[in-house]
């Protein structure tokens, strides 16, 4: 019963699982399985998610994962459509958009990183 507690109070911080758990108060009774290894590599990415949040928010964290992602695959997007989804990743966290981002768009393509490196 304490790993189902564990896993349900971690999910919020992986945006698949959180979303495939939204309805699960007990894994035992919903006949949650897993590995260990696959745990323990779950455990790893949510504790440094909910690290590094602290510092950013919970969707930007969410973001920048599938950005990495992405970019492992060799996908290109444009500004426009990551905004949007940083958009919806904060409304399905509930969490308010931070102002600096909306008025000044360059803090936000520091932290996703789209920003230009300086000297190039």
């Amino acid at each position: 019963m304490n790993t189902s507690n564990q896993i349900l109070e971690a999910a919020k911080y992986d945006q698949r699982l959180s979303v495939d758990l939204a309805v699960v108060s007990d894994l035992i009774a919903a006949e949650g399985k897993y590995h260990n290894q696959c745990y323990q590599q779950f455990r790893h990415k949510t504790t440094k998610t909910r690290e590094s949040a602290q510092t950013t928010d919970l969707a930007m964290e969410w973001l920048i994962d599938e950005l990495r992602t992405a970019a492992r695959k060799a996908h290109v997007f444009q500004l426009s459509e990551i905004w949007q989804r940083y958009c919806d990743l904060a409304e399905n966290a509930k969490i308010a958009i931070r102002p600096s981002y909306s008025s000044r768009r360059c803090t936000f393509k520091e932290k996703t990183g789209t920003a230009p490196a300086s000297g190039i």
